[in-house]
């Protein structure tokens, strides 16, 4: 017969307190709901009036529960530290379908901005999404309300518009297209957080490569930049800018050594 101690005994109580604890632990881990999302490999990116837009088709799986997505970050980082910032702006939707003769089944998407997306637990969302970039928008935003003031004191005064060119500001606009009209070669890292009930999850990392063609593609757009500026500010025109020169690129894993985390939360971002 095994006799103990009143010291091993005191031990075998202390442990078996914590036993409650750890149980309970053991049914967070196992029932805590989690989020899946699967890139396709092709996605693009194109520099519009509104500055940078990248678009992914992704899908969205929520398990063990439903997730209310309040946003979807994306970190764009090139190997020599040069980073883009992006946020969800819209989503493409089926409104319909058009059967001609000659192309069969013809489908018509709308875009719709994204506020919140509800994923339902054991439900794929099949999405795809148009990010914008976070710091071009800040800072084209802070142009356009000071380039409309001085537009409104030539207004009053009866002067010509023409002379929003001399502006430091005008100038500073076309500068900060052409700051984020320019990309650079090499291999560069694409980083997908989600925020959801206040937090910010990181998901995934891929990686992809652009080459010297892709980046004299997407710096066509700037051309058109100053078009662009004049027709907003000075003629008074709402022409769209030309949604031409878009750069296509593949992403692809990390190699197995080196996985990024999953479901790790992400520091804070607005």
């Amino acid at each position: 017969m095994c006799s103990l101690n009143s010291s091993e005994i005191i031990a075998y109580l202390g442990a078996g307190a914590w036993l409650p604890q750890i149980f309970i632990l053991i049914k967070y881990l196992v029932k805590r709901k989690y989020l899946t999302i699967i890139l396709h490999e092709n996605c693009n990116l194109l520099l519009s009036n509104t500055g940078p837009l990248l678009t992914l088709n992704l899908a969205i799986l929520a398990k063990r529960g439903d997730f209310l997505l309040e946003n979807i970050y994306l970190e764009l980082k090139h190997e020599k530290g040069n980073t883009l910032n992006f946020n969800w702006l819209w989503q493409e939707e089926a409104i319909g379908n058009l059967t001609l003769p000659e192309f069969g089944l013809i489908p018509f998407q709308k875009s719709k901005q994204i506020v919140a997306l509800y994923c339902q637990n054991d439900y794929i969302e099949d999405k795809q999404i148009t990010f914008y970039e976070v710091d071009f928008k800040r800072k084209y935003d802070n142009f356009q309300i000071r380039l409309n003031s001085i537009k409104s004191n030539l207004l009053r005064n009866n002067l010509s518009l023409e002379k929003l060119k001399e502006s430091q500001e005008y100038n500073e606009l076309i500068s900060l297209y052409q700051q984020f009209g320019t990309l650079i070669v090499g291999d560069w890292v694409l980083s997908l957080s989600v925020k959801s009930e206040g937090k910010i999850i990181k998901l995934l990392s891929k990686k992809f490569n652009l080459n010297q063609t892709d980046i004299k593609t997407y710096s066509e757009n700037i051309n058109l930049v100053n078009e662009s500026i004049e027709n907003n500010f000075i003629k008074n025109t709402s022409i769209e800018f030309p949604f031409t020169n878009v750069i296509y690129f593949n992403l692809s894993d990390f190699a197995q050594s080196q996985p990024p985390k999953s479901n790790s939360v992400a520091p804070k971002r607005d």
